[in-house]
Parts: C-alpha cells; sequence; structure tokens
C-alpha cells in the first residue's frame, strides 16, 4: 500500500490519498471534535481514542498520549519518525502481507526543535464478535503468522483478536520489526495467554529454548511489577482528606470545577477542601463538591515567612493528598512546607513564556486548560471527562436581577486592554441587536460601560460596579444569551448554562472548547495569539486582531 505525505497547518501528515482524510485530520487538529462525528471509547493517561463516523468513513482516531509526552521518546524523534508515522507505515507493511488487520488510513505528527511532540493516527474500524474458546487454535495460527513474516503484534490481547466469519481480524496492533526476535516472539505468546488462560495448551513451543526460558523470566518479573502498581492505586483509593488549591482569577477558578466534579465521583467518601484568595471566593462558594471552602488572604500572609505560618495551620488538617492546580511559587512552598503527598498541574514551560514575552515567538497551548488540570490527577484514575462547568449562586441572587430576565448581557471589561474588543464596536452591536441590553463588569469598567450606555441610548442599563460576582452569573441564567471578551464572564456563562459568544484577539482560544453555547469568535490575523493573558497596548501598534472584527462580522455570527 502506497502513503503520501503532505503538510497541513504546521503537522506533517502521511495518508492513502483521500483527500477527505485531510478534511477529517482538519477537524482534529483545530479541536472541533463534533459529537455527531466523534464518539470517545477510551481516554486514559496512556491514549485518547475515537470512533469516527464521517462522511461514510468508519475509522477509528488514537492519539498516543503517553508516548507524545514522554521526553526520552521525543529525543528519538529528532532522528527517526515519530509513533504514530511508524504505527502506520508498519500497519500498511501488514496490510500488504495477507494479514487480516486494520487499514492504515492516516497519522499526523506536529514536531518542535525537531522533535514529535504531538501526533494522532487513523485506521478503519473492524467490526466482528469476540474470540471464544473454540477460536484459540486461529488466534494461535494467526500470531504465529505474523512473526513468521518477522512482525510483532504489539500486543497481543484476546480482545485484540475479532471473528469475521472464518476470518481472524487483528486489530489495535503496532507490528514491529522485532528487536531480540526470538525472544520478542515469545513474550507476545505470554502476553496472550496472560489475557485468555487456556490458550497456552494450542501454542505448541519449544519450553526448553533458551529464548523461551529468557523471555519467561522477563515477562515474570514484567507482571510482578505490573501487579505491584495495581496495589499501589487500591491504597489511593483510601484517600479520606484531599485539599485541591487554586488561588485565582475568576476564571481559573471556575475551569476546576470538572476537575472537583470528577475527585467526587471518584471519591465519594473523601472530604474534598478548596483553598482561594479570599477575594475571588465567590467564583467557587456554593459548589456542592466542595466540602470546606478555605480562604487565604495574602496580606496577612505575606512572603516566604507567612506561607511558612500558613502552611503550619493546613499541616494540622492531616491533608492525605494536596491537588496544586495553582503551580506558582506561593502554592509551591505551601505544598513543599506542609509536607503533604502533593500533584502538581504543570504549567507551560519557562522558556515558552519568556519566548512569547520576548515577542520571539507565538504562543500556541498544548491542550485546553481543563485537560491539563486532568493530567497530574490521572495517576488516581481520574481522567478528563469534558468541560461542563458549573457556577453556583442562590435565590436571593435571582430575585437580585429577576428584573433584568430575557435581556443580552454585555460584559466589555477584561484583565488587559487588548483582551478588550473595542467599546465602540459593542455600541455599535448593541443599536444593531435591538434588545435589551444589559452592561456588567467591575467597578472599574463603569465609565467604559456608561459610555457604551449612553452610544447605545435607552434599551441599556449599565449594571457595571453594581452587582456581585453571584449577581453578575444569576443575571446571565436569565439571559438570552451573553457577549463577552477572553475574561472571566465568559466562564461563568458557560458555568450557567447560557450560550456565550466570545471574542478572541491576542490570546490563543485554544485554551478552551467550544460547542453549540460557547460559540468563538476570532479573527485568527497573521500575528494572533502574540501574548500568554494580554497586553496593556498591542506589541505590533496596529490592534487588528480586535479593529478587524466589525460590529457587522458579529452581528451575522450572533444571526447564524
Amino acid at each position: 500500500m502506497r502513503l503520501q505525505t503532505t503538510t497541513y497547518n504546521g503537522w506533517n501528515i502521511l495518508f492513502n490519498g483521500d483527500s477527505t482524510l485531510l478534511e477529517l485530520i482538519g477537524l482534529v487538529i483545530e479541536r472541533k471534535l463534533d459529537l455527531r462525528f466523534f464518539n470517545e471509547i477510551k481516554n486514559n493517561r496512556r491514549s485518547l481514542v475515537y470512533r469516527v463516523e464521517f462522511k461514510g468513513i468508519a475509522a477509528i482516531l488514537k492519539n498516543p498520549r503517553e508516548k507524545n509526552r514522554k521526553k526520552w521518546i521525543r529525543f528519538t524523534t529528532l532522528y527517526r519518525q515519530g509513533e504514530a508515522f511508524r504505527a502506520l507505515s508498519n500497519l500498511a507493511s501488514l496490510a500488504t502481507s495477507g494479514i487480516a488487520s486494520n487499514k492504515p488510513l492516516l497519522a499526523a505528527e506536529k514536531r518542535r526543535f525537531g522533535m514529535v511532540v504531538d501526533s494522532w493516527i487513523l485506521y478503519t474500524y473492524e467490526n466482528g464478535r469476540a474470540c471464544r474458546q473454540s477460536d484459540y487454535p486461529a488466534v494461535v495460527r494467526t500470531l504465529k503468522e505474523i512473526h513468521a513474516k518477522n512482525r510483532l503484534h504489539g500486543d497481543p490481547q484476546i480482545d485484540n483478536f475479532l471473528i469475521q466469519g472464518n476470518t481472524v481480524i487483528t486489530i489495535d496492533s503496532n507490528p514491529k520489526t522485532p528487536v531480540l526476535a526470538s525472544i520478542a516472539r515469545y513474550k507476545e505468546f505470554f502476553h496472550l495467554a496472560r489475557s485468555a488462560p487456556g490458550i497456552e495448551n494450542h501454542f505448541r513451543l519449544d519450553t526448553s529454548a533458551a529464548a523461551y526460558l529468557a523471555a519467561a523470566a522477563w515477562s515474570n518479573i514484567y507482571w510482578k511489577w505490573r501487579d505491584h502498581k495495581k496495589r499501589r492505586r487500591i491504597r489511593k483509593k483510601n484517600l479520606k482528606r484531599i485539599l485541591v488549591i487554586r488561588f485565582s482569577s475568576i476564571g481559573d477558578i471556575i475551569l476546576t470545577t470538572p476537575v472537583l466534579a470528577a475527585l467526587k465521583k471518584r471519591y465519594p467518601q473523601a472530604s474534598i477542601d478548596f483553598l482561594v484568595i479570599d477575594a475571588f471566593k465567590d467564583a467557587i462558594s456554593g459548589n456542592p463538591n466542595i466540602d470546606d471552602l478555605i480562604l487565604f488572604n495574602k496580606d496577612a500572609y505575606q512572603g516566604i515567612c507567612g506561607i511558612y505560618r500558613y502552611s503550619r495551620k493546613l499541616k494540622t488538617t492531616g491533608y492525605d493528598l494536596v491537588i496544586d492546580l495553582h503551580s506558582k511559587i506561593r502554592s509551591i512552598l505551601l505544598t513543599l512546607f506542609t509536607g503533604a503527598r502533593t500533584l502538581r498541574y504543570r504549567k507551560r514551560s519557562l522558556w515558552k513564556s519568556l519566548l512569547v514575552r520576548l515577542r520571539m515567538i507565538r504562543y500556541h497551548v498544548d491542550d485546553t486548560i481543563v485537560r491539563n488540570y486532568f493530567r497530574p490527577l490521572e495517576k488516581l484514575h481520574v481522567y478528563y471527562t469534558g468541560e461542563t462547568l458549573s457556577f453556583d449562586f442562590s435565590e436571593g441572587d435571582l430575585k437580585k436581577v429577576a428584573q433584568y430576565g430575557n435581556a443580552v448581557v454585555m460584559a466589555p471589561g477584561a484583565a488587559n486592554m487588548t483582551k478588550q474588543w473595542l467599546p465602540e464596536y459593542f455600541s455599535s452591536l448593541g443599536r444593531q441587536l435591538r434588545d435589551q441590553i444589559i452592561l456588567i463588569g467591575g467597578s472599574k469598567d463603569y465609565d467604559m460601560c456608561e459610555d457604551i450606555r449612553a452610544d447605545i441610548g435607552e434599551s441599556c442599563t449599565n449594571l457595571a460596579g453594581k452587582l456581585s460576582l453571584k449577581q453578575s452569573g444569576a443575571l446571565m441564567s436569565l439571559s438570552k444569551f451573553v457577549i463577552t471578551n477572553d475574561s472571566g464572564p465568559f466562564h461563568m456563562a458557560r458555568g450557567v448554562g447560557k450560550k456565550v459568544f466570545v471574542i478572541f484577539g491576542p490570546t490563543d482560544p485554544h485554551m478552551f472548547t467550544y460547542d453549540e453555547n460557547a460559540i468563538l469568535i476570532y479573527a485568527a490575523v497573521p500575528c494572533s495569539p502574540c501574548s500568554l493573558h494580554g497586553d496593556k497596548q498591542c506589541p505590533e501598534g496596529h490592534f487588528e486582531c480586535m479593529k478587524s472584527l466589525t460590529p457587522e462580522d458579529v452581528y451575522q455570527k450572533i444571526r447564524e
């Protein structure tokens, strides 16, 4: 089978020549995983797997997550192909050898500094029934046929063999060329026997061969190590008290709510506490998955000595586990001083942040913030389950804003100027909408919102600085829809389940996921994204990322 190479949006592509596959992988690369086409069937620390139905193509899409992340594996890709390219080439060679297996469709890999940092592989979905004991002889013959062609199956569990009529189909295989061939082949038989007791009666192997004895010894050590890891996982199930740390800010705190929900589901009997700076408590208070909300006063506990004093208070609580989702100096020192076992969210590399600030590279995220929050929790077998956010408020908050129901809510503010869509654009859009408009924000946004209100006219009300954070969330829940910049109100709107149109300029929109209720508006000008969190002024001086998004463009997006 002949495979072709091409490039797509900075990714190297190896595929069978079908242009529909390029359209499909484009959706993956741009993270537009429409649930109509992509059905998640596996999501753990080792891999992310989807069943795909797209324009007549039935396929399996796999992201070899563990191999993409390991630094020593990344280093080896400086002088060879990445995991996905090699696996696709191996499948192609197996397909031409007459062994029934998944057909190779496409592999995509992204390189940075010459190393593969991310990859996907796509191969055909094969239908068939599971193996029965009566099929064991045929399965063994198929494995021996693969070995006879100087290949290994790669993962010879009994579940990776399907029966289709009288044919044995090998699935989820990586038919690589063996190193220390004889030992490697015997190891595959031991692996198969582990998953299908009794199948060893059909092997008919030379049990006196040196390679057989070496493979048996290696397999014995390997499975003892695996059993030891399982026992460790069982101990992890006995956690009684867990502390989650995320000090700030509003949006980042709300983004922890899927993690809290997954933790509570995994450890329903555990007490889960949350540590947050007191000024941001309203972003998370009332969450049903938190047993105790602990407030940190940064003015009262300044410097290393202050952090040390506070850690002494935390240590008396006796936490079995601390999950640091802030991962900055304050939280790192706090967890070190408490001495508790800690799982820490890994932020972007320091060198990447430095190069972005020096304007030497553009900032592109490796994954969404929520997925990165889940990554350290994979050690607890707590896996990413989606980005369903939650933002809680009271009945009293609802009553306070009930008179403004079914209005369009606009949040024109943002922490930095370059993240703000132009105020005159908000004014123009408000006039085009011809709906009741409510402006929200902090007290520092009042003057800007007042100018917008005056431009729109009587149909607009300025509540900036007049509502609490909880009341703003309650107002959004009653609204027609929300229009906001890349700021906290975007995540609040998602948290209350309201449709939100979010406008991005200098920051990377791939930090988050989008669906029918979260609609991205982004010009994708060549110089964007240029910033981690926005700046006081445009580094290029033209502010094209926001200016090019006209009120007419946004109005048309809303009408769609």
